[in-house]
């Protein structure tokens, strides 16, 4: 945990701007402004893939400036997925979102080392998507991995 707040404060160029190829990436149905209102965090969506077609995954590449604690990475993930599931229900059958501070993003988004994912999957089980109905997503649970960057 020591390791993960200094990882959050280690950010030195808070003014920094994204390399163009990355924020050529960013197109998303997710309503940004009311999510960042709602929230009060700040964010950038860097990319969103849809992925499959009979079991269909969607994966976030976000970005933010700020220091962000743990439950605020949470927040921030629950409410892209929440807007999300309201503007396609009964769509997805799993959420993957890669976060990520803006000094960390380099000129390639492949380059970039994330701070956290979020995983939104049925009993929070990749081997339980396409089994689990998405109906109201009732059975779907957030799971969320910290990364422990320390070292870099």
């Amino acid at each position: 945990m020591m390791g993960l707040l200094l990882i959050l404060s280690a950010c030195e160029s808070r003014e920094k701007s994204l390399p163009a190829e990355v924020v050529q990436l960013a197109e998303t149905s997710i309503n940004i402004e009311e999510i960042s209102t709602n929230t009060g965090i700040t964010f950038e969506v860097l990319k969103s893939v849809d992925v499959g077609s009979q079991y269909v995954y969607k994966f976030f590449w976000i970005c933010y400036e700020s220091d962000l604690t743990e439950e605020k990475i949470k927040l921030l993930a629950e409410s892209i997925i929440n807007d999300t599931i309201s503007r396609k229900p009964r769509t997805y059958h799993a959420f993957k979102i890669h976060f990520f501070r803006k000094c960390d993003v380099k000129e390639k988004l492949e380059d970039s080392m994330s701070i956290a994912t979020a995983c939104f999957l049925p009993e929070g089980d990749w081997t339980k998507v396409g089994r689990v109905p998405i109906d109201d997503y009732a059975e779907y649970s957030l799971v969320c991995t910290f990364e422990d960057n320390s070292d870099s």
